[in-house]
């Protein structure tokens, strides 16, 4: 209520801290009032690129090209060698495969992200948003596709590999649906929303701290995943 709003900012001015640091510090501020807020925030959020395109500064197809270049130079500069000489590492055989087992699926094994920025993002009015998006008309496609591609964006900025591999794969399947000018129940729209439902069941795995890895490792999972 209003009090304790007062009580935060008082105790905010005071001890020169952040807003939620002196909620936590007179016990009323927890992570799911932190959650809530970051949702809402998120929400009312207009991205630069809708902004620009709104303003006549831009049209969707020039935003793409330069979400694409900025994906590109990303990509670019990830493979980049390393200058400083390395030592050879010793080959060594896979420890984790057994013959006949299938090669493992690209994840973000090798450190351990932060996916908040991502799941902030991608709450679940974007998520139903973007499905009907998908299954309404050839019209709305375009504004899908931004939405996907700012996705694959911040999945590659976070690192989180699978994430943006599966978006990905839903950008091209898009891409295709509005080539085709298909939509709505066709068997293509349905194959982008199977795969949407895949990419946000990871997400809810994401939020809830479980790695990609895991998540990928995991039979249930496992099936789906190789359908795509």
């Amino acid at each position: 209520d209003a009090s304790q709003i007062l009580s935060i900012l008082q105790c905010q001015s005071e001890s020169n801290l952040e807003f939620s640091l002196a909620g936590k510090k007179l016990n009323l501020w927890n992570e799911e009032k932190s959650d809530a807020a970051n949702k809402y925030i998120s929400s009312q959020r207009t991205p630069l690129g809708e902004i620009l395109v709104s303003k006549g500064h831009l049209n969707n197809e020039q935003l793409l090209d330069t979400l694409d270049d900025y994906l590109h130079d990303s990509d670019a500069d990830s493979t980049q060698p390393d200058p400083t000489p390395q030592k050879p590492p010793a080959e060594t055989p896979p420890a984790n495969l057994e013959k006949g087992t299938p090669e493992p699926l690209e994840t973000s094994e090798d450190h351990t992200p932060d996916p908040t920025p991502y799941c902030t993002y991608f709450h679940q009015d974007l998520f139903i948003q973007l499905t009907q998006q998908i299954t309404e008309t050839p019209s709305s496609i375009d504004d899908a596709l931004l939405q996907i591609h700012a996705l694959r964006g911040l999945s590659q900025f976070v690192k989180l590999t699978l994430t943006q591999n599966l978006l990905k794969k839903l950008e091209d399947q898009v891409v295709h649906l509005k080539r085709s000018n298909l939509g709505g129940t066709t068997p293509e729209a349905s194959a982008c929303l199977d795969l949407l439902n895949c990419i946000w069941d990871l997400r809810e795995h994401l939020q809830k701290g479980t790695s990609e890895h895991d998540y990928a490792r995991q039979p249930e999972h496992q099936v789906h995943l190789q359908k795509f």
